[in-house]
């Protein structure tokens, strides 16, 4: 689906009469959006956190992945 095609919307709040649901228009939103969202909302601290975690390694390991040690939770 391209980002310009409709997209039908359903609400328990509609009438019963109303079976076709209404036709609406919705952006896809990514994971990666989320810092812009939040400086968009004056949280800057969240915002750049997020950056950091986006352009990084989630652990020190030389692959990126958790080290035996905290995968026991020994750390």
């Amino acid at each position: 689906m391209s980002s310009t095609e409709p997209v039908v919307a359903q609400s328990n709040l509609s009438p019963a009469s109303n079976t076709q649901g209404t036709p609406v228009q919705a952006r896809l939103f990514k994971i990666t959006d989320i810092p812009a969202a939040m400086d968009a909302i004056n949280w800057p601290v969240s915002a750049a956190l997020m950056r950091h975690w986006f352009q990084g390694q989630p652990w020190p390991t030389g692959n990126g992945g958790m080290s035996q040690r905290v995968k026991e939770h020994a750390e």
